[in-house]
């Protein structure tokens, strides 16, 4: 092999390994990177969209898909979570809370047709822990486990009044998702305290939670009792019965400056106030 031979074998070597490099550092415009993780900034919405729109979907599964292109599109938006004096659809009767969805006719591959978006501008959808899980994977993502969950909530700000336009809230949950400029974390992520409380992948039990040394009760006369005073003091959320639980990190602290784990719903629940944000 000559020399000139050699150095563009090298420098096609050196070429792919950058865009490796490019590539793996990249994500979709709908999220941040946290580590090794693509991160949603917005807590998810469920948009009901046509199989037929094909255009629109790749925008959606590629993280491109804006408000204006759904809205274009003729997607509808299911289970908002409560904006005073918007009407809420449902899901409907072929997407149930357990998760077990039925595909549309025709549709191929088979889909229900109903698809998570993480976008800014509007209300944060609810779901169940099965139901947000399909969600994410329909579109091409998966709920994020605690441990990222925690990590890009890092850096949000806590323990701040709530000025009711740019702080993250701590006393209602009904403005839509990035609306608050300053609710963001070191990592770019929008309303990790505030607005939903969000699902995670991670499934366990109360005996599983090692350090828990005292378990408050979640129905108390107020709510300084609903949440420990901090992510290390080893109480626990709940007083709830040993059982399988999904963990749910409560974006949308009762007080300020509390993020914690609350395990007291069913998978199969969908309460007011839960909804979930996905990943890559």
């Amino acid at each position: 092999m000559n020399r000139v031979t050699l150095g563009c074998v090298l420098t096609l070597v050196f070429s792919t390994a950058l865009a490796e490099s490019a590539s793996a550092q990249s994500c979709s415009p709908d999220s941040v990177r946290v580590g090794t993780v693509c991160v949603d900034r917005y807590e998810a919405s469920a948009w009901q969209i046509s199989p037929t729109k094909k255009a629109l979907l790749k925008k959606v599964r590629d993280g491109r898909a804006s408000k204006a292109d759904l809205l274009a599109g003729g997607a509808v938006q299911l289970a908002a979570n409560e904006i005073e004096g918007d009407e809420i659809v449902p899901y409907p009767p072929s997407f149930p809370q357990d998760g077990n969805w039925t595909p549309l006719a025709g549709s191929d591959p088979p889909t229900p047709g109903i698809y998570a978006v993480a976008i800014p501008g509007v209300p944060g959808s609810t779901a169940s822990w099965f139901q947000a899980a399909q969600l994410c994977t329909l579109s091409g993502k998966r709920l994020l486990t605690n441990h990222e969950w925690q990590i890009a909530a890092a850096g949000t700000p806590e323990s701040v009044e709530d000025d009711g336009a740019t702080t993250c809230s701590t006393v209602e949950d009904y403005y839509d998702t990035g609306s608050r400029s300053k609710c963001v974390s070191s990592w770019g992520v929008f309303d990790m305290e505030g607005a939903l409380s969000e699902w995670v992948a991670d499934w366990g039990t109360v005996a599983n939670f090692d350090n828990c040394t005292t378990w408050l009760n979640a129905y108390g006369p107020d709510f300084t009792d609903w949440f420990p005073t901090s992510l290390n003091d080893g109480l626990c959320f709940g007083g709830v019965a040993p059982g399988e639980y999904g963990k749910l990190p409560a974006a949308w602290a009762r007080r300020p400056g509390v993020l914690s784990i609350d395990a007291r719903f069913s998978p199969a629940e969908s309460p007011y106030g839960k909804g979930f944000r996905c990943g890559r």
